[in-house]
């Protein structure tokens, strides 16, 4: 699906998507029929540590950084100023494979093997033993280097879409770009681990051009945000390395499911 599609075609709502906790519908391009996912600002609950009705504009900020920066593991996203429901994210419909093994898993030790990354160790109600665990996969590796430069609150095992040809992408990013540390994600098998030096001389090549996109970001954050971002990527590009779990936040969401 192109961007100028999303952006300028008109669209029809097919039906609601449960499970959400905010409003989100599957939507219809009424010229392809081709489908995406609407997420209107009428439709957002109020969250007492984001601004009310940013919750969109943030899901559009993480798809241009990911484009920004070459990572491609957001979906195409883009805001849409009129809509059926107002002004809200359109964001084009990843068709999940479902043979592709799940990028966040639960595994008894015995299942363990070369392909995972454990996150945690945790106890079931009857006193059962299980690994939080991902993939190793390089989608998944982007998409947590993706969180921690945007700070995302939320990153469930849930929003890893296994997508066709053996790929990963990320969804639902409203939670994102907080200006205080708040990082919680089921990715963690990184953490503290040095950046590849690919991964650290890339993200050093893109700090420069930041700068020139800038406004595009301020159109959906704040300033404050911003500089946070900026200070976070920088720290990142200093240490060479991912981040560490911190004391003063849940570092897990929840469910993680």
């Amino acid at each position: 699906m192109t961007a100028q599609a999303l952006e300028t075609s008109q669209f029809t709502l097919v039906s609601r998507i449960d499970g959400a906790s905010n409003d989100v519908f599957l939507a219809s391009l009424d010229d392809t029929g081709a489908q995406a996912v609407y997420k209107p600002v009428s439709g957002e609950r109020e969250l007492w540590d984001f601004p009310t009705g940013s919750l969109a504009g943030r899901e559009v900020a993480t798809y241009l950084l990911s484009d920004a920066l070459g990572l491609d593991v957001v979906p195409r996203t883009v805001w849409r100023a009129q809509g059926p429901l107002g002004p809200g994210s359109l964001q084009e419909l990843v068709e999940v494979d479902a043979q592709a093994p799940d990028a966040v898993t639960l595994l008894s030790a015995p299942d363990l093997d070369a392909r995972y990354l454990v996150v945690a160790q945790l106890e079931d109600r009857s006193g059962g033993q299980w690994l939080l665990a991902h993939e190793q996969h390089p989608d998944i590796r982007r998409l947590a280097i993706l969180d921690a430069l945007v700070n995302n609150a939320d990153r469930k095992a849930g929003h890893v879409l296994a997508a066709a040809g053996r790929r990963y992408l990320g969804i639902d990013h409203g939670v994102c770009w907080h200006e205080e540390s708040k990082l919680r994600t089921v990715l963690w098998g990184w953490a503290g681990d040095a950046l590849e030096d690919d991964e650290s001389e890339h993200l050093h090549s893109q700090l420069g051009k930041l700068p020139d996109v800038k406004e595009l970001f301020l159109q959906h954050i704040s300033k404050r945000e911003w500089n946070a971002f900026m200070r976070r990527y920088e720290l990142m590009c200093e240490q060479r390395a991912m981040p560490l779990p911190h004391d003063d936040w849940p570092v897990l969401p929840w469910p993680l499911f």
